[in-house]
């Protein structure tokens, strides 16, 4: 598996997304609250990765407007096999390190759904992937309009 290196200029000045690890009833979810240039920032990383359809990786949480809370940890990581969810998030460690496994074309319709979710005026303000059920936990990217949160 390589890493490649991401072109700096995909990132929009100011973009900010907060990752953080939070109950949500029973369950666990990864929160990544974004601000509109964060949110642009995270599409164009993932449309990036999916261009790539050999075995890679991207940490999210080292992306430099990624802050985490924590030690909480998110990779992307390139799944060879496609089913008809949007990946699979699977606990690395005992804490809070993740992988979110998914296949290139999976990758690239959640970066286009996120991409919709910035640019229609009617958006909904919170994305949540169609994960596999066997999931360690949920995901939810949140658009904070207001600039405050992220």
């Amino acid at each position: 598996m390589s890493n490649l290196e991401r072109p700096s200029w995909l990132e929009y000045p100011d973009s900010r997304v907060k990752l953080e690890l939070k109950a949500v009833g029973e369950r666990e979810q990864l929160s990544l609250l974004c601000n509109p240039q964060g949110l642009g920032s995270l599409t164009s990383a993932l449309l990036w990765l999916s261009a790539y359809t050999d075995p890679t990786s991207l940490s999210l949480s080292g992306l430099p407007f990624v802050r985490a809370t924590g030690k909480v940890a998110l990779s992307v990581v390139m799944a060879n096999d496609r089913d008809r969810y949007q990946g699979r998030i699977v606990r690395t460690d005992r804490d809070s390190q993740f992988e979110w496994q998914v296949h290139y074309l999976s990758l690239r319709e959640v970066a286009i759904e996120l991409f919709r979710v910035a640019v229609e005026p009617d958006y909904v303000d919170v994305f949540r992937p169609h994960l596999d059920p066997r999931s360690d936990l949920a995901v939810g990217i949140e658009i904070d309009s207001t600039n405050r949160g992220a």
